[in-house]
């Protein structure tokens, strides 16, 4: 379903979210010394785009935009069932399938024989990207439910299947 809404919501959640996983992420690089490995270059690449994306979002860009949602999937059930509570069981739910993967990922690389710690930081430091495209996807996704619930459009058809109700 298309909608349309106010780019200033899609920027406040890009900067509220991009800002301190990017203070998060640049405190990690300190940490580890991994500043020029390649998959923290993919994740620099993608906040730099999260927040970037945000600020234009949020100062430059007039009128509205068009999204659009998928009525009747899981995550919309899952919205419609969880209300706000969507987003931290979808957060919770990155964190697990995240780290199922990486004891998965370490434990093939190891040979099923043995779970070397080394291992389990080196994969979930190499995968740590994925885990912030997840969590970026479960956000934007709530805040895309929730304003199309609040959207005309979902007024509009809301009423429309009042009037088509009535004629039964």
């Amino acid at each position: 379903m298309s909608f349309s809404r106010n780019p200033k919501v899609d920027g406040v959640v890009d900067l509220a979210f991009g800002l301190p996983l990017a203070a998060l992420w640049l405190l990690r690089c300190h940490e580890l010394d991994c500043w020029t490995n390649g998959t923290t270059i993919i994740s620099y690449i993608y906040l730099v785009f999260i927040i970037f994306g945000g600020a234009y979002k949020l100062l430059f860009r007039h009128g509205a935009i068009k999204d659009e949602v998928t009525l009747g999937g899981f995550y919309n059930r899952m919205y419609l069932r969880l209300g706000w509570w969507f987003l931290p069981v979808g957060l919770a739910a990155c964190v697990m399938v995240f780290t199922a993967a990486v004891l998965l990922l370490t434990s093939i690389d190891s040979g099923f024989t043995e779970l070397p710690i080394d291992g389990l930081r080196h994969v979930s430091t190499a995968f740590a990207w994925a885990l912030m495209a997840m969590m970026y996807a479960i956000v934007t996704r709530y805040f895309s439910f929730r304003e199309y619930y609040r959207s005309p459009e979902f007024q509009q058809s809301q009423a429309e299947g009042m009037a088509d109700e009535r004629r039964i």
